[in-house]
């Protein structure tokens, strides 16, 4: 069972969603309908599955092909499990069936395997932070690789946890947070009993190896810094985030791949720009190329983010953001800044708990900011509100394409593909 200072740091949001009925989320007003060829145009609604426990909780989406997570769901007599659903484009749109239906290889209760997912062309990155070894919580990583007969439903490589021997530091939560570009993958285990760690596995001659390549420990060695709880990967920069560490402000750390490889310790150490006020730095990250931001989502106060947004220049990555980006519809516990991505001049954001004025209740919310010549703006571009309870709790966009997953409850989740 994962403590609540996880649940808080990654987002787990089953409380938080579940709060709200089924039948309440539908009172919800509908988002106004828009074309398809502009940003923010709906492309596709994925329904959950038949069976699917937390449809949406993870998403990602990488060329034509889209994944995700349903963690909870229960495979035989066995409670969350946990599935994870493959999605396609054709020329004529996307598919709102799965082409392919992976199930947590073991087959075991409290696995909650797809907690997270990553995709990055021909490879799929699922974590399952519940894989139990006594007494639990080990987790594990699997990786998918798509061949010449397409996506298969067992593991190509099963990535265990480097750390996991059968004693209380078990409950690491090795692969509660997921990343991967091109031959990198990057595995959080934030961890509970013990100080956290992410994992640095490169792709060689031989395929993906089982033991990582290089091991980040957590700067300090503090073990309630969350270190881990969020990654994220592009090319040669490594980003982890750390939102328990100085005493809950926050920390996000980038690694910078050079000619002898990758170091152990960070390149850049990133502290929250509000020290001494506000939590929470490093509760998301995400980079793509030479952008990156760090989501400072206050949780147990006001929920408003904000999310900062740093460039990388001529001298490397700097330690201050060049934008902030503040919640555009503040309310109490939006969840502003728990879900982040960012893909060429484009950036999307959740709060999973935004509430309309008019209903009261928390169906969620997102925006997508466009780059502009003048750089990034202040205020978002496109602000979608659909139907449903929990939309925006995760986001991925890669490309023209964005994926937002909306709980719903934690009963008959939506995810929803856009054009950007």
């Amino acid at each position: 069972m994962k403590s609540a200072k996880i649940l808080v740091a990654v987002g787990l949001l089953v409380a938080g969603a579940g709060m709200v009925s089924p039948s309440a989320a539908s009172a919800a007003s509908p988002q106004a309908p828009s074309s398809a060829g502009s940003i923010g145009g709906l492309l596709a609604t994925l329904q959950t599955p038949a069976g699917a426990g937390e449809f949406g909780h993870s998403v990602a989406v990488s060329g034509n092909t889209a994944v995700v997570g349903a963690p909870f769901t229960s495979v035989g007599s066995q409670t969350a499990a946990g599935t994870v659903y493959i999605y396609t484009k054709r020329s004529t749109g996307w598919r709102t069936q799965p082409i392919a239906t992976l199930d947590d290889p073991p087959g075991l209760a409290n696995d909650n395997f797809g907690i997270s997912v990553a995709i990055s062309g021909n490879t799929i990155v699922v974590g399952a932070s519940g894989l139990s070894l006594p007494p639990g919580d080990a987790g594990a990583v699997y990786v998918y690789t798509k061949g010449a007969e397409g996506w298969p439903t067992a593991p190509t490589v099963t990535l265990p946890n480097p750390h996991a021997s059968g004693g209380p530091e078990n409950t690491d939560m090795f692969g509660i947070s997921v990343a991967i570009s091109g031959g990198t993958i990057v595995v959080g285990a934030p961890g509970d009993n013990s100080p956290s760690a992410a994992y640095i596995y490169a792709e060689g001659s031989a395929g993906w190896p089982t033991a990582p390549t290089v091991t980040l420990p957590v700067p300090g060695a503090v073990s309630d810094d969350l270190f881990g709880a969020w990654t994220a990967v592009s090319g040669g920069t490594v980003v982890i985030g750390a939102p328990g560490a100085s005493k809950s402000l926050g920390a996000a750390y980038i690694y910078t791949r050079g000619t002898a490889g990758w170091p152990t310790n960070p390149s850049v150490s990133l502290a929250n720009p509000r020290a001494p006020h506000g939590t929470g730095f490093g509760t998301s990250v995400a980079v793509a190329g030479r952008t990156m931001l760090i989501g400072a989502h206050r949780y147990g106060t006001d929920g408003e983010g904000p999310v900062y947004i740093y460039t990388e220049g001529t001298a490397g990555w700097p330690t201050s953001p060049i934008v902030k980006l503040q919640d555009p519809l503040p309310g109490s516990h939006d969840g502003f800044g728990d879900a982040v991505a960012v893909s060429g001049g484009i950036t999307v954001l959740g709060a999973f708990n935004a509430t309309t004025s008019h209903s009261g209740l928390a169906p969620g919310r997102a925006w997508i900011y466009g780059r502009a010549t003048a750089g990034w703006p202040k205020s978002p571009t496109v602000t979608l509100d659909p139907s449903g309870v929990g939309f925006g709790n995760a986001v991925g966009v890669q490309g023209t394409t964005a994926i937002i997953g909306a709980l719903n409850g934690g009963v008959g989740g939506v995810v929803r593909i856009y054009r950007v």
